[in-house]
């Protein structure tokens, strides 16, 4: 919890390139997070975040990316849409929703600039939730992409269940060069 109220993360994106690019289409970026440690080193997320996972403390951290990235798009006016990974824990936060409402009312943000992506076994673990959860953000006009979707037939029997936006959003992370937002870097209260 210290971490998260004390600002020491930082957020890259990452641009989303479709394998059939149209110029209708707006450019879409992943947000990537990354945790401050000593001399000025940066944390990847796979050893920070089962520790915040194991302390229930991915609503409060998914918050903090929300604010964050409302704040930074309240002063870079752009058209392109941003990818933001939500927790299991925050699937099943019902306070959640409001607080993005209210960040996108108070910055003045475009809610369809943002994307939320869900991992399709977080959303087959609660479906309940997630379906909750997706109506009232797509209420709101954000988007909402599943991550890791595949061709099971789980998979699509989901979309009987869950609204999204993306149904075959592949995670493409590797292979791209990482971006620096330096605006969203700053520590803000």
């Amino acid at each position: 919890m210290q971490a998260i109220e004390g600002g020491e993360f930082n957020l890259y994106y990452q641009q989303i390139n479709s394998v059939k690019p149209t110029t209708a289409s707006p450019s879409h970026y992943e947000i990537l997070i990354r945790m401050n440690e000593e001399e000025n080193n940066l944390m990847p997320p796979g050893s920070f975040l089962p520790f915040v996972d194991q302390f229930k403390m991915m609503p409060q951290l998914d918050r903090w990316v929300v604010g964050h990235i409302a704040k930074w798009l309240s002063t870079h006016q752009t058209n392109s849409i941003f990818c933001l990974n939500v927790a299991k824990d925050t699937l099943s936060d019902h306070a959640f929703p409001d607080f993005i409402q209210d960040q996108l009312q108070k910055m003045n943000v475009t809610a369809s600039s943002l994307c939320f992506e869900i991992e399709i076994s977080d959303a087959e673990a609660n479906t309940t939730d997630t379906s909750a959860f997706t109506n009232k953000i797509r209420q709101l006009g954000c988007l909402v992409s599943l991550c890791s979707f595949n061709e099971s037939p789980e998979s699509f029997s989901l979309l009987d269940k869950i609204k999204v936006d993306y149904p075959a959003y592949y995670n493409l992370r590797y292979g791209s060069p990482y971006l620096a937002l330096p605006a969203i870097q700053k520590n803000v209260s």
